[in-house]
């Protein structure tokens, strides 16, 4: 017996270590275990706690967890809170899960509660599994906060920005992509990019997502687009792929940049550029653009005509060495540069200069500068324009040789200054005035203005002086004034009303310039006017008379026939004396006779080797005082054309007559172009000219021509075909019509063509065509006449005479 019960003890005592080590076993695994877990009865108190648990709770030791409540060592509270899953598992014996944030731990917590039967059902015990989500809720919130900013980016991205799949659908657009699109997101989502974007139904030939994927970096290029409504939109894009850490592509960002308006920019900035290359090309005048250190930066064919220099040699050298062949700036070698004067103040600036052509030979200029400013206000270049006054200059030379009283006050003398009191009372003049007009300054002073002006001319000129005190502006105008020996002078004024620092009228300032010389001039163009026409009805008379005096010389030679007929038969003295006589006077008669005839002869051209553009240039001071000054004459010639065979005499009658023509066809101001130009035949192509005078001359080297091109009326449809008619003119009493009859003339006699272009109210443009010399074309010396002499006997034979009169034939 009392070994039986010393065996039990020992297999109690064994089971109870197994118990015990199964425990401590159970107890090390459930401590391993990353999840937190409690035992817990059905009142909630705890049975077995592991080590993770512990840790959450933050207790160290079981012993002070054991037997306490749950909700006590978690919540801090005295009964279970409402979202406890325990609740949950007592009342429906299932398993149930929470998670929360629990304030008194501070944690996101998982806690899921599984029932445990046992073999009382009576008794139940609940596991309850605890999971610390603290840091996967925080991962979560970071990312959905990364999420929410990554969206918002894209929002409010000022970038049309699309997402798409690598098999081509759209994932997302972005509002600004909407609008570059020009469709909803609803609509665009989930259809591929390029049915979208270019509004095709296959894949585009140049699309770059295949080569983006592959490359696995952006890739961008430019492209444009058709829109619906017919525009054009230009837009570079630039593809990003976006790939997974595998490194496999997840999706790809396309992010547009629209250049439709940079584009249209551009264009249009090109267009004005070419419009002010044009219009700086178009400039008759010599312009230049000139950079702070006095290089030219740009230069016009003008300027390249008259200087004789190519567009090769302008860029980059300085404006003083191609204008004045200086080797530093014109201003240190005494020169009045505008140029410089324009950088320094950024006005504009005008000066007379002396340059120099590329072969040396010297000319003389009118040079404005005007600065360029940027927009901060600093003068960035200067434009230059040279205006060649040579042939101005040449004339004002023989103007003051011709009126030597006016040759110092028109070259030399400054403006006419004069001050007066807002009654018109002199306060002051300058030098000038008082020399030009004869008066000492002393006797000016006190003088009213208005009696240096004559009589009748009086009320306007005070009424001109009162508009600049009321209205407050400058008045311009012609007037005459008295000098001293009481002579009138012609002025040309300009009226502004000076005003105190307060704004008070304080004085009038003339400024006067003389253009009694002008006036003139002008007289003289007049008559030259008055000659040209006259000269005109000479040539029309002549050939009037030409005509008469054919008919009448046949009389004369029947008159004198029979006169010699009956002297050959007449014996009686008292006849041969009045036959003589009828002799003397037939004589006389067909001497006149032979002067009529003169009179209405054509002259043979005296033809020579001509330069079309010299002669045109040598002429053009001449024309120029013949067009009045409202009307602007200027030249457009082509350069290196060959020279032709004319007399300059009658070419230069023909250039004459068209100016006039074109000078008379222009009412109010206008512009007048005297071109030129080479053309291998005898007719333009580039307009719809009409032909009016047709050469069938086919020199080798086509054809030389000038043109006259006005902006005046235009020729009538009507009055085209008759332009050239003798007496045909549009001019009334003032015309005669032999203008172009003589032109026409001439041009026929020198084997040329003349073509018209016209269009009524806009004007009209005369061409006529020379052919060029022959490369080595002589004048063939005139023939000798060989004097005849008679020896011996003269036989006396019939002759034979053919005419229409029968007076003629019968003598």
């Amino acid at each position: 017996m009392a070994e039986d019960t010393n065996k039990l003890k020992q297999e109690k005592r064994a089971l109870e270590e197994r118990l015990k080590a199964t425990e401590e076993e159970l107890q090390v695994v459930l401590d391993g275990l990353k999840e937190g877990l409690l035992l817990l009865d059905e009142d909630f108190r705890v049975l077995r706690i592991n080590r993770p648990a512990l840790k959450l709770i933050g207790i160290d030791t079981k012993e002070d967890v054991l037997g306490k409540e749950c909700y006590r060592l978690m919540h801090n509270t005295e009964e279970p809170p409402g979202h406890c899953p325990l609740l949950e598992t007592k009342r429906t014996a299932r398993p149930a899960s929470s998670s929360f944030f629990e304030p008194y731990l501070q944690r996101h917590i998982t806690v899921s509660v599984t029932p445990i039967e046992t073999k009382d059902p009576q008794k139940r015990y609940y596991l309850h599994s605890i999971c610390d989500t603290t840091r996967e809720n925080s991962l979560k919130e970071e990312l959905t906060n990364t999420k929410d900013t990554l969206s918002a980016v894209l929002e409010s991205s000022p970038y049309p920005l699309v997402v798409i799949l690598p098999d081509y659908t759209i994932k997302y657009i972005n509002p600004e992509a909407e609008t570059f699109i020009g469709r909803p997101r609803h609509e665009v989502t989930g259809k591929h990019c390029y049915e979208v974007v270019f509004q095709r139904d296959v894949i585009c030939d140049d699309c770059l997502m295949e080569e983006a994927i592959n490359r696995r970096g952006p890739i961008q290029d430019e492209k444009t687009v058709q829109l619906p409504d017919g525009r054009k939109r230009h837009f570079q894009r630039t593809i990003y792929p976006v790939t997974t850490p595998e490194g496999k592509v997840h999706c790809l960002v396309e992010v547009f940049n629209d250049l439709t308006e940079l584009k249209e920019n551009q264009e249009a900035l090109e267009r004005h550029e070419r419009f002010l290359n044009s219009v700086l090309e178009g400039i008759g005048d010599a312009v230049l653009v000139i950079g702070p250190d006095l290089k030219v930066l740009r230069a016009n064919r003008g300027f390249l005509s008259q200087t004789g220099l190519t567009h090769e040699e302008v860029p980059g050298r300085h404006c003083y060495e191609l204008s004045h062949g200086y080797r530093r700036a014109c201003y240190e070698e005494g020169e009045d540069c505008p140029v410089v004067k324009a950088f320094q103040d950024g006005m504009a600036h005008f000066s007379v200069h002396t340059h120099r052509r590329n072969d040396g030979s010297p000319f003389y200029v009118e040079v404005r500068a005007f600065p360029l400013k940027d927009t901060e206000g600093r003068t960035t270049a200067v434009v230059e324009t040279v205006t060649d006054i040579t042939t101005k200059v040449h004339l004002q030379e023989k103007l003051r040789q011709s009126e030597a009283r006016y040759r110092q006050l028109y070259n030399s003398a400054p403006a006419l200054l004069l001050s007066t009191t807002t009654e018109g009372i002199i306060i002051e003049c300058n030098d000038t005035f008082c020399r030009v007009t004869g008066y000492d300054r002393e006797t000016l002073k006190g003088m009213a203005f208005v009696d240096l002006v004559p009589e009748p001319a009086r009320p306007d000129f005070l009424r001109e002086c009162q508009m600049v005190i009321k209205e407050e502006q400058d008045c311009e105008g012609e007037f005459e004034i008295t000098r001293a020996d009481g002579k009138t002078l012609s002025v040309y004024a300009k009226a502004t009303l000076v005003r105190d620092p307060e704004g008070r009228p304080l004085r009038i300032s003339f400024t006067l310039t003389d253009i009694t010389a002008l006036k003139k001039l002008q007289a003289e163009r007049d008559q030259l006017q008055m000659q040209l026409f006259q000269a005109q009805k000479m040539e029309s008379l002549g050939k009037l008379a030409s005509g008469i005096a054919h008919d009448f010389n046949n009389m004369l030679m029947a008159i004198g026939g029979y006169a010699e007929i009956l002297r050959h038969h007449a014996k009686a003295p008292e006849i041969e004396r009045p036959i003589e006589g009828i002799l003397k006077t037939v004589e006389r008669a067909r001497e006149l006779t032979e002067k009529i005839l003169f009179i209405g002869r054509k002259k043979v051209p005296e033809r020579k080797l001509t330069d079309i553009n010299q002669f045109i240039k040598d002429s053009f001071g001449t024309l120029r005082r013949m067009v009045e000054e409202n009307k602007t004459l200027k030249l457009k010639l082509t350069e290196g054309l060959p020279p032709v065979n004319a007399d300059e005499g009658q070419l230069y009658q023909v250039l004459m007559n068209l100016v006039i023509n074109a000078r008379d066809a222009i009412s109010g101001s206008g512009t007048i172009t005297i071109k030129t130009g080479h053309s291998p035949g005898p007719c333009l192509q580039d307009k719809p000219y009409i032909c009016i005078l047709h050469s069938e001359n086919r020199p080798g080297g086509g054809f030389v021509w000038f043109s006259v091109e006005d902006t005046g009326t235009g020729i009538p449809p009507e009055d085209l075909p008759k332009i050239f008619d003798p007496f045909f003119s549009t001019k009334g009493p003032q015309g005669t019509g032999l203008g172009l009859s003589v032109v026409y003339s001439i041009v026929q006699a020198h084997e040329g063509c003349i073509d018209v272009y016209t269009r009524p109210g806009q004007g009209t443009e005369v061409v006529v065509l020379l052919p060029v010399a022959e490369a080595h074309e002589e004048k063939r010396p005139p023939e000798e006449q060989k004097e005849i002499k008679v020896e011996g006997p003269v036989e006396i034979k019939k002759t034979l005479v053919v005419d229409d009169e029968e007076v003629i034939r019968d003598v």
